[in-house]
């Protein structure tokens, strides 16, 4: 869900603007301007799958309106809670994460690093199994860069790929074999009018197509 910037991209295959084509296939502009938050851009695996199947290529462009936000919260809370919005200093980039995400239930976290041959940066497992509405809670098997400083995805995310193309067989069977969901998810953590750009090449939608992965962008 994008929130306030939905009539720019709600959904990629929804509302879409297409700025021109390639030799290889039609290239795909998301862009809005927002002033609440957090914001995000999901993919889901047949989203993915429908843009690689067109050799499409997207790029997102996402700004913040600071200055309104500011005012939005003034007018209903003390000026002491604008504390929790401070940008990062003039001229640095705000810090973001890159992150490849295994999750499912009741996972087997050394049999995913095993298969795989990568020790993960972190893994998490609920404190309980159960929702309060009776639902799996999932376990996490976590590969991260960052927190980084920058203002584009593109080397931390070709350096993810890079690491993640031999391993397509693997994580495919993975996913099968005991139903774990991939996830290639780009968080900016901190509070910035100044978003990242985000750009996904025809190989890159491929790869994530044959992966079978979501994609998940999150803007706090």
């Amino acid at each position: 869900m994008l929130r306030e910037a939905q009539a720019h991209c709600k959904h990629v295959l929804g509302p879409r603007r297409s700025v021109g084509a390639s030799a290889r296939g039609p290239r795909y502009l998301c862009s809005g301007v927002f002033t609440e938050g957090p914001l995000g851009l999901i993919l889901q695996p047949d989203d993915i799958r429908t843009l690689a199947s067109e050799r499409a290529a997207l790029t997102v462009r996402l700004f913040r309106n600071v200055e309104a936000f500011r005012e939005r919260i003034l007018a209903v809370r003390d000026e002491k809670e604008l504390d929790d919005y401070v940008e990062p200093a003039k001229g640095e980039s705000p810090e973001v994460e890159v992150i490849f995400a295994l999750r499912g239930v009741g996972l087997d976290f050394g049999l995913i690093s095993s298969r795989l041959g990568l020790e993960p940066t972190y893994t998490s497992s609920p404190p309980r199994p159960f929702t309060s509405e009776g639902g799996s809670r999932r376990h996490q098997w976590i590969l991260t860069t960052g927190p980084l400083r920058l203002m584009d995805f593109q080397e931390p995310l070709a350096q993810l790929f890079q690491r993640l193309a031999p391993l397509t067989e693997q994580i495919r069977s993975l996913a099968n074999e005991i139903l774990v969901e991939p996830s290639v998810d780009l968080v900016v953590l901190e509070y910035s009018d100044r978003i990242p750009t985000l750009r996904l090449g025809p190989n890159d939608l491929l790869l994530l197509a044959n992966l079978e992965s979501g994609f998940w962008l999150d803007i706090l």
